[in-house]
This record gives C-alpha cells, sequence and structure tokens, in this order.
C-alpha cells in the first residue's frame, strides 16, 4: 500500500494497491478508520461519491464568486443523480470498496459515512484526477479540480499553477487560457495592471493563433470580454479618469480589432454580445446600471413576497419533542428564523437573538427558530439541542426535514432569513431582522 492521489487537500486515502482512477476501468477505494477518529468506531461504512462535480448551485465561475462555504453545499445538497452511494467491505481494520470510473469522467471526489457522522476531509472532501492510460490526468481533470482548490482555501496562485499543467498536457485547450488570463484579471482592478496583463494575453493567443489558426480569435475575444466585465462590475464609475478611459479605449480597440479578423466561417456566437458590449460605453454604462437596478428590484420583490399575507402554516416538532403548529400561536408576536450552525452570519447573530428574546419574551412574542442542518451537516434533533443549550438559546427550536420542506414552503434562499408574523397570523416584514434593527422591529410591533 502507498499513499496516493489525494489532491492537495491534507489528508490522503490509503489504496489497496498503486492503481489510479483511470477512465474506463474499476478503481478500490480503501478507508483506514483507525487512522481517523470521525468514523473509527463505526459498524459500517459507505463511500458517497460523484465524477466531476456534486452540483451546480456555487459552481466557481470567476474568483470570489463562490465561497468555500457555498461550494461544500453542493457537496451536501448534490445535484439529482450526481452522488452515488456504495456500502463498504469490512476487511480486518480496513473498509474497502470497487467504483467504476466512467469513460468520459475528469474527476473522482469521495467522502465516508457511517449514516450519521460524515468524514468530509475537513470540508474539502477527498478528491483525484482521473487518469488516461498513460498515467497523465484526463484532458479537463485539472479544470474540475479547480472548484475544489477554492472548497481547500488554496489561493489564486495555486489555481493558476493547475491551470498552467492543463495548458502544458493539453496546449490546444484553448478555454484553459481563457480561465488562466481570467484569473489574472480577477486579481487587480488597477488599470495599469490590465492593461499590462492584456498585452501578455494577446503575445499568448498571437502564439496560439500561429499554431492553431483564426479561430483562436474567437477566445482571444473570450478573454478581453472579462477586461470589459471588471469595467462594468468595479470601474465603470471611474470611466472619466484618464487610467479608466485608457484602458476602456484599448479593451476595445483590441476587441475590434480580433473580431474582424476572424473569418465568418469560423467565427462562434459566443462573442457577439462581448462586441455588442466593447462598441458603446454609454451603452455599458446604462446595462450595468439597468443590471444593478434589476437586480435590487428582483431582490425587493423577493422580500415583499410574503408581507401582508397570512403565514403558511405548518405542524412542527421541537427538538425537546413538543408538537405544534404555527398557528397555535395565532394572537402573538411571532418571529419565524431560518438559520444553521453552518452560517456564519447566522451564528453571528446569536447574540442579537438572546439580547431581544430575553428583553421581549414576556412581552407575547414568540421566537421559533428553524435550522437546515439535518440536511447540511447530518445533525440529529439531540445535535441541534446540544449546540441551542450550549449557546443559550432557549426559545423554540426546529430542526427541518430531509427534504428542507420549511425552507421551500418559506421560499427561503439565503440565511439568516426571519419573517416576523403579526397577531393576525400575516407576515409584517422579512427584511434586515438583524443586530440592533431587530429589537427596534419587534419593540415597534409589540
Amino acid at each position: 500500500m502507498r499513499l496516493a492521489f489525494v489532491l492537495f487537500f491534507g489528508a490522503s486515502v490509503l489504496f489497496a494497491n498503486d492503481e489510479k482512477p483511470v477512465a474506463g476501468h474499476s478503481f478500490t477505494i480503501t478507508y483506514h478508520p483507525s487512522s481517523y477518529s470521525v468514523l473509527g468506531k463505526s459498524k459500517s461504512i459507505s463511500v458517497v461519491y460523484a465524477f466531476d462535480y456534486w452540483g451546480t448551485s456555487a459552481h466557481q465561475v470567476l474568483r470570489g464568486e463562490s465561497g468555500s462555504t457555498d461550494l461544500f453545499l453542493n457537496v451536501l445538497n448534490p445535484d439529482p443523480g450526481r452522488a452515488r452511494s456504495i456500502t463498504m467491505d469490512r476487511e480486518g481494520d480496513s473498509w474497502r470498496t470497487v467504483v467504476q470510473i466512467p469513460p468520459e469522467a475528469k474527476l473522482l471526489s469521495w467522502y465516508f459515512t457511517d449514516g450519521t457522522t460524515s468524514d468530509y476531509n475537513e470540508k474539502h472532501t477527498y478528491v483525484s484526477y482521473v487518469y488516461d492510460e498513460s498515467g497523465k490526468p484526463v484532458r479537463g481533470a485539472r479544470f474540475a479540480n479547480v472548484d475544489f482548490l477554492f472548497l481547500a482555501g488554496k489561493s489564486t496562485r495555486d489555481v493558476l499553477d493547475e491551470i498552467r499543467g492543463e495548458m502544458s498536457d493539453y496546449p490546444d485547450n484553448l478555454v484553459a487560457h481563457v480561465v488562466y488570463w481570467r484569473f489574472q484579471y480577477f486579481d487587480t482592478i488597477s488599470p495599469d495592471t490590465l492593461k499590462l496583463l492584456m498585452q501578455l494575453s494577446d503575445e499568448d493567443f498571437s502564439a496560439l493563433q500561429k499554431q492553431y489558426g483564426d479561430s483562436v480569435l474567437n477566445y482571444q475575444v473570450m478573454s478581453l470580454g472579462d477586461v470589459n466585465r471588471i469595467i462594468w462590475l468595479s470601474l465603470i464609475e471611474h470611466a472619466k479618469e484618464s487610467s479608466v478611459a485608457e484602458l476602456i479605449r484599448i479593451m476595445k480597440s483590441r476587441i475590434m480589432n480580433a473580431s474582424q479578423r476572424i473569418p465568418q466561417s469560423k467565427r462562434i456566437s459566443r462573442i457577439e454580445p462581448i462586441i455588442a458590449s466593447a462598441k458603446d460605453t454609454s451603452a455599458m454604462q446604462y446595462d450595468i446600471k439597468a443590471l444593478r437596478e434589476q437586480s435590487e428590484k428582483q431582490f425587493k420583490a423577493m422580500l415583499m413576497e410574503f408581507v401582508d399575507q397570512p403565514a403558511p402554516d405548518f405542524q412542527f416538532q421541537t427538538v425537546t419533542g413538543e408538537k405544534h403548529k404555527l398557528s397555535d400561536f395565532r394572537g402573538k408576536v411571532v418571529l419565524l428564523d431560518f438559520w444553521g450552525s453552518w452560517c456564519g452570519p447566522c451564528v453571528g447573530e446569536i447574540p442579537s437573538m438572546k439580547s431581544a428574546y430575553e428583553d421581549l419574551k414576556d412581552r407575547g412574542i414568540i421566537f421559533i427558530s428553524i435550522s437546515n442542518d439535518r440536511v447540511v451537516k447530518k445533525w440529529s434533533d439531540q445535535d441541534l439541542l446540544q449546540f441551542t443549550e450550549k449557546n443559550g438559546m432557549t426559545w423554540i427550536q426546529v430542526l427541518d426535514d430531509d427534504k428542507n420542506t420549511l425552507v421551500q414552503l418559506y421560499k427561503v434562499n439565503f440565511w439568516p432569513n426571519s419573517f416576523l408574523i403579526g397577531r393576525d397570523g400575516k407576515v409584517i416584514t422579512r427584511e434586515n431582522l438583524r443586530g440592533i434593527v431587530l429589537k427596534k422591529t419587534l419593540v415597534g410591533v409589540l
């Protein structure tokens, strides 16, 4: 046996032999729980695994768009059909099973569980490239691994090294070059640095064009479109400053120059919006303003969806075994709080919740906190009870079921998320019920 192929993330798994997961072949995963206290006493262990990725709810497209917590939620709540589970066979002090690697797979990732407790490799999961017959990572394996690098808290430098490996093994993977420069661009908003990076990327794509032909120009336009996007997101308000104005001029010129040199037969449709947005900065300024206004409008509409309407009724059982319906509390003000122990801002709000509850609990208000930790952390009612008792959360605590029924009933898609319900059973508000605003708002309706 030897330690092998678990990428970057600290812990390793002992495999049964020197095999690597090879596309189109079977692969043996072996687990030694004696080395990991998480499942050291488990009587049955399963491996849960997925190929390439787990879910799309927080797919890492650009640096900073998804954090490690968001990415880990994909593992806990994978897309339908993505995750598979196999009960492992015990062999002495080890557990072992065989998985079949599909011919098209790029990456294998997995964790171990006994049904109650799971070894997620410190929330990084265990990860391995899928290899070809020669022992080289298959095309796209390193791309599939980028999300897992962010999941493990790795830096942009690590991501760039990973993509460079893809470019070295598969130099004709033109998307790799686009993504490489994308991460370079999105690590700065300095106009001077962006101009320098554009010059370097032009040199890269010019070399590729000589080797692979004019179709490469499509990818050059796509790469320059990322600079365009930075201007939209971060620099448009400074468009009149000389350095930003020069950046915009160069960006537009290079996009138009590259696009005009693409033969019509080799032009791809994905570049048309980039060309259109680069033609007119006044339109660009209008578009980004419109996008922001649209986003704000949609968010406000979401917050208002339940307001002035009867709060959807539901039955629930508290972690202490008491059974109720929400409507049982008609005639009292109810704060319905959706949260999770995995959510940093939720945990950060606990002191505000405790203070408000202690000050107002004798004035006819009911606090009901609903956790989704059964899905996210595989908690039982006892786990939640222990957490809330330890943190002095003495109001009603409810653990949502394994289908997140209450979360879906109230259309919750961000956490923490609270609904203030009046004595008549109608929702008063769900906006900004946090910090000092929480107590002020509650006092205002009592």
